[in-house]
């Protein structure tokens, strides 16, 4: 596991700050966590080797790129910054000898499951974010916030994709507010039907069409967050209103409850996106 050490010491008065005398900091480099397979066949993991650097005092422009460093990828390197030693003492501490380092073995397909996200076959590291407000908000504003998160980096959003409400006649509460965002919702109860009903439109999950294909336009996928443990949007507890319950627990135990949220879940999984002509579930930016 990779860990992030700092020390340093502190030369003056009471042994407050570092002043210009400051003992030179060295800073050690060590690259982790390669993954292969030895002769037997059996998984290990083996440290690349370690770049050693001295200097007096790292501007911040350095410390920050050797902290952006660390979030670059799966291998990020481990930080160990040490006052009042030379790099030569360092090196013969943390350096291993020649025959003791020995090169990564090549990556292997194997049937066991995986702790990383892949990509055209290749790790997939990312910078992500959450956002809630972009399925009721402008479409401007939708292009403007991916626009900016595309020349932040950011590849992945984790989004609300729903927003339910009661009845559209007031018989069945809402749970938050009138049940709407800003005058829109993707689900409602049916009165006639006796069911929850979709909005479809212009109001509804037209904004989840045009999100979608702007992180198409971005490169950003997108992690689709189906309901709400709180009342906020509706959530859990505007399913058991619905069905005039009142019991949280009750979203995982009512078999009316449960069979409502898989008809959302299907509702969506099969819906054809108005902007890109792809059906949800063959969309490769829905990250899930």
């Amino acid at each position: 596991m990779n860990s992030t050490n700092w020390e340093r010491s502190h030369r003056g008065r009471g042994g407050q700050g570092a002043g210009p005398s400051a003992a030179p900091v060295t800073v050690t480099v060590a690259y982790t966590g390669v993954v292969g397979a030895n002769a037997n066949g059996k998984r290990e993991t083996r440290v690349a080797p370690i770049a050693l650097e001295s200097v007096k005092r790292p501007s911040c422009a350095k410390l920050l790129a050797l902290g952006a460093a660390l979030l670059a990828g799966a291998c990020a390197p481990s930080l160990a910054l040490k006052g009042s030693q030379s790099a030569t003492d360092a090196k013969q501490r943390t350096t291993p000898r020649p025959e003791e380092v020995k090169p990564p073995a090549p990556f292997e397909k194997s049937a066991e499951a995986a702790g990383i996200f892949l990509l055209d076959g290749k790790p997939m590291c990312f910078l992500g974010t959450n956002n809630y407000y972009l399925i009721f908000k402008s479409q401007r504003m939708v292009d403007d916030v991916l626009d900016t998160a595309k020349a932040m980096g950011v590849k992945v959003f984790r989004h609300w994709a729903f927003t339910d409400r009661g009845s559209l006649d007031g018989s069945v509460p809402a749970m938050d507010g009138d049940g709407t965002k800003e005058g829109v919702y993707f689900q409602y109860w049916d009165t006639a039907a006796r069911k929850p009903g979709y909005n479809d439109g212009v109001t509804g999950l037209e904004k989840l069409d045009y999100l979608l294909y702007k992180a198409r336009q971005n490169d950003i996928r997108i992690v689709m967050v189906l309901t709400n443990n709180w009342r906020d949007f509706g959530g859990m507890d505007q399913y058991l209103s619905w069905y005039g319950l009142s019991k949280h627990p009750e979203f995982y135990t009512d078999e009316r409850v449960k069979q409502a949220y898989k008809d959302y879940v299907a509702h969506l999984v099969n819906r054809v996106n108005k902007f890109t002509g792809i059906a949800y579930k063959d969309d490769p930016y829905i990250f899930s």
